[in-house]
């Protein structure tokens, strides 16, 4: 389920959409990431904070295939973890696993994504888009069939707690709106743009009530990549899929129809 804040600024700008039909999709276990959630505990001596979770390593594991499973990078793996050694890891060794947090100062950056074949090459990004902003850079936007609910690979499967002191100054940190704000710097005013029914990258998506996934506020996101049939690339803040939610930034497949519009 995604969340915005209820401000009555907000609210008017999400009156008005046509409401498509409410997405109901089991997650089957198999597509989740073996990551066991684990309450504030202790674990190999190290205080392990609600929302992290835990991970086993098999026989014949390494640091850096683990940490491409769960979505992280091994770096992250080691410091969290203490380890003296990253290369010696023992099989049934327990890992904890926290969202990463973004360290490095986020200045404009180019408003061009990667030209792969996964975009038409032709189309451009929204202007003014601050692509250094993302959590998550890499061209590989999918693998295999998509769908609804289905992890998207590498860094993409990663959730990202951001710092705000690294972005523009905008209200309502935490909250679904305040992630494409601070990712169009030089436009305060970004969700009151043109709405448009073509998703290009940069954009603004603006989910109805209820669609796919929104709550009865509705939900904005970014537009990371648009890989054709209908689906799309997009990152988020504030939704609650696999552990994601308030201040916290996700990636995640949704597909175009009637009840999603873009601002560009």
């Amino acid at each position: 389920m995604s969340y915005c804040r209820r401000s009555a600024r907000h609210q008017a700008l999400l009156r008005g959409l046509i409401q498509g039909p409410v997405v109901v999709a089991a997650v089957l276990s198999a597509l989740v990431l073996a990551v066991a959630p684990a309450q504030a505990a202790t674990l190999n001596g190290i205080n392990t904070p609600q929302g992290c979770g835990t991970v086993t390593a098999s026989s014949g594991d390494y640091l850096s295939l683990i940490a491409r499973r769960v979505g992280t990078t091994s770096e992250a793996l080691a410091e969290t973890n203490h380890l003296a050694n990253p290369d010696q890891l023992q099989a049934g060794q327990s890992l904890v696993v926290c969202p990463r947090v973004i360290t490095s100062t986020v200045t404009p950056h180019a408003t061009q994504m990667p030209n792969t074949g996964m975009i038409t090459p032709q189309m451009e990004s929204a202007p003014g888009t601050d692509w250094a902003g993302e959590p998550c850079h890499s061209d590989v936007y999918a693998t295999g069939p998509i769908y609804m609910w289905k992890i998207p690979p590498g860094c993409y499967a990663g959730v990202y707690w951001v710092n705000p002191s690294h972005y523009v100054a905008r209200s309502g940190f935490g909250w679904c709106n305040w992630w494409p704000e601070v990712l169009h710097p030089g436009n305060p005013n970004i969700l009151q743009g043109t709405r448009h029914s073509r998703p290009i990258p940069g954009a603004v998506v603006v989910f109805a009530p209820g669609e796919q996934g929104a709550s009865a506020g509705g939900h904005y996101g970014e537009v990371v990549a648009v890989l054709g049939n209908g689906w799309i690339l997009i990152s988020e803040m504030n939704n609650s899929w696999r552990g994601a939610g308030y201040g916290r930034v996700n990636y995640r497949y949704v597909y175009e129809d009637a009840g999603v519009t873009y601002i560009y």
